[in-house]
């Protein structure tokens, strides 16, 4: 199949045919409105290029804008499987070109196969996500770092370094007023990131734009270790609040780069598998070197004695944890030592995708223990000194 559309391309060669016979090619210029609030949805769009926003209309006659769609999704697809109804405004923000299908022919080749419905499923719990971490940015960061944000979704989206935003759609795109927009773009143009004249915008240095982005990401791990046990523990230090905050920022990135590995890169971007994965090798080394002290120095701090590894509900967490993270850590130093190298002299082994996932299952099922530590409160310190009496005790 050829086809730009990320939605389309992850289906297999059975269930794009359902679909294939149903497809045709349209293209819309930028204002262009597909779908009012409350319209039927007669035709699902899939973008080859181009960007579609999505748009809440108030009872007011306010706007904001809720989602945007590009070559990565689809228009229609889920409300066609549900009430049959949108319930928000669609328009063309960048000329549009995308594949169409009539929504009946659709919903037919969505009854008839169960792994187009999983790659639907996995698509809509993608959006959810993404449209819970808007939110979330909208409430906790500046409008400088939301900017540069949605400025590289919609490079993302597109697949293009230059596009054309109004100061409407980026201010309701932002949930802010037209000259804060101004402002803000004033001030990415003023460090070179950025050409903005008239709307027309051209993204000159992506990885410094990256780096706000970074920040919003550094800035939800703040805020998840503030609020685990360093938030609560009376006795907790500078120290411990550091190592606390590299331990979750090391496991963010970790467990985030081999789920983007897996589920992104390999099946996606086939020319970037090599430099993808080379360049991620590099980096988990010192995450997980980073990972290991950080981990070792708050069990350390957080237990009095090594015996309450087995006598507490923390300690048997904490046990199973270790577990979980020294099969994780086997399989990532295989893939160090023994696929790397296989990789640098331009082989590629054919079952690699298969241990990612696997290796990313593992690292989630670290986090999924973790969160399972976050509700066990540790056991109480012993004045008396607990921490030399554990250090002491993992050198006999």
């Amino acid at each position: 199949m050829h086809t730009d559309n990320a939605l389309l391309r992850a289906l297999s060669p059975a269930d794009y045919h359902l679909l294939q016979n149903h497809l045709r090619p349209v293209g819309y210029r930028s204002g262009h409105i597909l779908y009012e609030p409350e319209d039927r949805i007669d035709w699902v769009y899939f973008p080859e290029s181009g960007l579609v926003s999505l748009i809440s209309v108030m009872l007011s006659g306010d706007q904001v804008e809720s989602a945007v769609v590009g070559r990565e999704g689809g228009i229609g697809f889920l409300e066609a499987a549900g009430a049959g109804m949108i319930f928000s405004r669609a328009v063309v923000q960048i000329d549009l070109v995308a594949q169409r299908a009539p929504a009946r022919d659709y919903l037919e080749a969505l009854n008839r196969s169960a792994t187009l419905r999983q790659v639907i499923a996995s698509h809509v719990e993608l959006t959810i996500a993404e449209g819970r971490q808007a939110i979330a940015c909208i409430a906790h960061h500046p409008v400088e770092a939301r900017l540069a944000w949605w400025l590289l979704e919609c490079q993302e989206r597109t697949g293009q370094d230059r596009f054309t935003l109004t100061q409407e759609f980026l201010s309701a795109m932002l949930g802010v007023q037209r000259s804060t927009v101004s402002q803000m773009a004033g001030v990415l143009k003023a460090e070179g990131l950025i050409e903005y004249s008239r709307g027309l915008i051209l993204i000159l240095d992506r990885p410094r734009l990256l780096w706000p982005a970074f920040l919003i990401g550094l800035g939800f791990a703040s805020g998840l270790s503030l609020s685990g046990h360093q938030g609560v523990e009376p006795n907790s230090t500078f120290l411990t609040e550091l190592a606390d905050w590299l331990h979750l920022v090391a496991a963010i990135l970790w467990v985030g780069g081999l789920v983007a590995l897996a589920a992104c890169v390999w099946p996606l971007a086939p020319t970037l598998r090599r430099s993808a994965f080379l360049g991620f090798s590099r980096i988990a080394t010192v995450l997980v070197a980073v990972l290991v002290l950080a981990g070792t120095y708050l069990s350390i701090a957080r237990l009095p004695t090594v015996s309450d590894l087995w006598t507490t509900h923390y300690g048997h967490a904490l046990l199973v944890k270790i577990a979980i993270v020294c099969v994780a850590l086997s399989w990532g130093a295989v893939h160090h030592f023994f696929v790397r190298p296989r990789l640098e002299r331009g082989e590629t082994p054919g079952a690699l995708r298969r241990s990612l996932i696997g290796e990313s299952m593992v690292a989630m099922l670290v986090l999924l223990v973790a969160a399972v530590l976050v509700n066990e409160r540790p056991p109480p310190a012993d004045p008396a000194g607990s921490t030399r009496s554990v250090t002491r005790a993992l050198h006999l």
